[in-house]
């Protein structure tokens, strides 16, 4: 229903209202009044009860010895036409890597 960019601008608005559901509801409508959707009070209140019980997601650090460093650029300079399927399942390495070269 709505976008990721705009729940970020009903959580904005939601906080700059001092949390108060109906005041963000009335802001929203009045700032983006072209907008498709409507957004109800109710809505503000899911989403907030939504984005408080998903676990934040991190994205993983990778940590790579120098040796698959160095053996992932010799691959590459011996074989530059090499598919980065190829090298990762010949040096078993992540895809995280691979994109670094």
């Amino acid at each position: 229903m709505f976008s990721n960019n705009e729940k970020v601008d009903i959580l904005i608005i939601f906080g700059q209202c001092g949390r108060n559901a109906a005041a963000g509801e009335r802001v929203y409508r009045e700032e983006y009044w072209d907008k498709r959707h409507y957004l109800s009070r109710q809505y503000i209140l899911y989403l907030i009860q939504k984005m408080r019980q998903e676990p934040i997601v991190e994205q993983e650090k990778f940590i790579i010895s120098e040796e698959e460093e160095i053996n992932t650029i010799a691959l590459v300079e011996m074989n530059p036409t090499a598919s980065t399927i190829e090298i990762k399942h010949e040096l078993d390495v992540s895809s995280e890597l691979l994109e670094k070269y």
